[in-house]
């Protein structure tokens, strides 16, 4: 529930772009409004992070763990981190690259009304998260918001879902470890759909127009206020009772995301200036992410899509390249309707000691197959450059630097690097 609310609200507050370039060369900005040690270890050293497992009950190694051991200084510790990892310069730098796409992990805890009463995260990311979208859109870069870390974490004692958890709760039951498996993931079609239809409601309601649905569908309230406008829209026949429940909730919440971005126009709510804007692009996994006869995310389609794959490799050369020039993640996912098809993650990362000329092979090889449809996002844009063995492999401005990476991304070192392989 707690996500569906959130995408309604991200929605509403339009503070992505609604639509994707046609070729996608992207990266992440990991690290910022998500911190995970690995990429800055030392920063997080200075902050008052500890480097220890994350099981450990004192172990300080999770946002929510440093926000209870720091409650009068968090907020003010991670807004000098939100400030200075994700920059302007940092923009500018992107640009210089052919960056034309970022993808963004952001956790629920950034709408603070979403938090828990047992729960504690740092508040005002999402006063960050607006001003670095509002950076990225004056140069024209695309966003895609991921929902890395979910209400009740969606994995096993992984940092990046804000908590160390041993026992994941965003599914219910909390039976979703491996996620590959669609047995263990009880409801996720359900979820999925669920998913879009609250941020299509919002839309809706805003005055856009939606496939499927029309103006004429739901009620129109005289109020200007967007809270009682939402309110009366949302027990209308066109959605279903989850539906309405988030939408209800969406109505709460949207009073203290207002209030954190200093927005007035809630108050003063017209459908009519809204209409003629793009809705935004949905993104979900793929079906090929599970197995075992998993939901196809493309049911849950209203409105334009976009899919998502990730791939990580081992265990060597040979085998690296073999798979990679042979992929058919995109005739699969065509086959299943989950196109247009982008990789979300991927990097030079190897579980071998590789030499300066296999990441060049690796990078083309990556490249050449991500971009077979939608394109791509590396992880990561940047890490904090105290260990070498990560840097040259997870930043991509320092495996540009280096030369693994061309500095125009549409261009291969080699566009013959798989016709050994095939």
């Amino acid at each position: 529930m707690r996500l569906c609310v959130l995408s309604s609200v991200f929605a509403w507050a339009r503070i992505v772009l609604a639509s994707l370039p046609s070729k996608i060369y992207g990266v992440n900005i990991g690290g910022w409004l998500i911190i995970e040690p690995w990429i800055l270890p030392q920063k997080w050293l200075a902050m008052g992070g500890q480097d220890c497992p994350c099981q450990q009950s004192s172990c300080i190694a999770t946002e929510s763990a440093f926000t209870r051991a720091y409650p009068s200084t968090v907020d003010a510790t991670f807004s000098e981190h939100w400030s200075t990892w994700f920059t302007s310069d940092d923009i500018n730098e992107m640009k210089s690259y052919g960056i034309n796409a970022v993808r963004i992990p952001v956790g629920y805890w950034i709408i603070e009304s979403l938090v828990g009463v047992q729960e504690a995260f740092p508040k005002g990311g999402l006063r960050h998260l607006q001003r670095g979208l509002r950076d990225l859109s004056r140069v024209g870069i695309s966003v895609i918001l991921d929902h890395h870390a979910l209400p009740g974490a969606q994995a096993m004692n992984e940092v990046f879902t804000g908590v160390c958890n041993s026992d994941p709760q965003f599914f219910t039951p909390p039976v979703n470890e491996p996620f590959y498996d669609a047995r263990r993931t009880p409801g996720f079609g359900e979820f999925q759909h669920n998913f879009v239809s609250t941020m299509r409601g919002i839309e809706l309601i805003m005055g856009m127009d939606v496939p499927g649905w029309s103006d004429s569908d739901i009620p129109r309230s005289r109020s200007r206020n967007l809270s009682d406008v939402i309110l009366s829209a949302s027990n209308f026949h066109i959605f279903n009772l989850e539906t309405q429940a988030a939408l209800r909730d969406t109505a709460s919440v949207l009073m203290d995301a207002c209030s954190q971005l200093d927005i007035k126009s809630l108050y003063d709510f017209e459908a009519s200036q809204y209409r003629g804007r793009d809705i935004l692009v949905t993104n979900f996994q793929d079906r090929a992410w599970q197995i075992n006869d998993p939901p196809n995310p493309r049911d849950a389609t209203r409105g334009p899509a976009s899919y998502d794959d990730h791939l990580y490799y081992c265990p060597n050369e040979d085998a690296y390249l073999r798979h990679i020039c042979n992929l058919d993640r995109v005739a699969s996912a065509n086959k299943d309707g989950n196109r247009p098809l982008s990789f979300g993650e991927w990097s030079l990362c190897t579980q071998f000691a590789a030499s300066e000329e296999f990441l060049v092979k690796w990078a083309d090889a990556q490249n050449l197959a991500f971009s077979q449809d939608l394109g791509w996002f590396f992880w990561n844009f940047k890490t904090e450059g105290t260990r070498d063995d990560i840097t040259r492999v997870w930043s991509y401005r320092d495996a540009a630097k280096r030369g693994y990476l061309t500095r125009d991304p549409a261009q291969l070192q080699n566009p013959n690097v798989c016709a050994a392989y095939h």
